[in-house]
């Protein structure tokens, strides 16, 4: 095998282990990025949640105060379970698409 071939050959090793190395990271980071955004929208959601309480609290009669606030709790935390859900398999599904490309090359 010639020195010329051989240097292609490496050069291109070299590449493709670059191209996997940074795919790799990308996922990583995306990943990490994803589980933050996850984060940090439950913890406005919590903020929010409690603005609304102390407002309530504020503003109602004790007894009116607790069912709506009970109801609006209850509706929120079912929405924000579902919404957390629906981020978990959207990040599986980037990662999952991530990696198939990462195979592809």
């Amino acid at each position: 095998m010639s020195l010329e071939a051989e240097m292609v050959r490496d050069v291109n090793r070299l590449e493709t282990d670059f191209q996997s190395a940074e795919t790799r990271k990308t996922r990583e980071i995306q990943s990490r990025s994803m589980d933050r955004e996850t984060k940090a929208l439950e913890q406005m959601s919590e903020m929010h949640f409690d603005e609304k309480k102390k407002i309530f609290e504020q503003y109602l009669p004790e007894s009116l105060m607790k069912d709506l606030f009970d109801e609006l709790s209850n509706k929120e935390r079912e929405d924000m379970d579902l919404y957390k859900k629906e981020l978990a398999a959207i990040k599986v599904q980037k990662l999952a698409e991530m990696e198939e490309n990462e195979r592809i090359i």
